[in-house]
């Protein structure tokens, strides 16, 4: 289900994740040390190269959220790639589940560089 804010829970962490239309912010707290791990802005960001020097590609083009069950998917578009960011707390341990990936839907190369 597509939404703007979503919240998930397991044994060790609580996990919410609001999408706005300038920034999508993380708040992870930690359950079993009682600390605030993550509470900002999260940052994407990705550098490509093109002819005329280098493009500093920061924030998300067209955010969405989408919760199902124990799992959060934070997609957009970043420096041309399509974006997503999976979040998952499963209930049956006590764990955060993070994957990121990056794909090419045009038939371009999109150069990046590393930092």
């Amino acid at each position: 289900m597509s939404t703007n804010q979503a919240t998930l829970h397991n044994d060790a962490y609580d996990l919410r994740v609001s999408v706005g239309p300038d920034c999508i912010e993380m708040h992870l707290h930690g359950r079993q040390m009682g600390l605030c791990l993550a509470d900002q802005a999260y940052l994407y960001r990705a550098t490509k190269t093109h002819s005329k020097g280098l493009l500093v590609a920061t924030g998300l083009q067209e955010a969405s959220l989408v919760q199902d069950g124990d799992t959060l998917v934070v997609a957009g578009t970043l420096a041309g790639l399509e974006l997503r960011h999976t979040l998952r707390l499963p209930v049956d341990a006590p764990l955060l589940e993070e994957r990121l990936e990056l794909q090419n839907a045009t038939p371009d190369l999109v150069p990046l560089r590393a930092w």
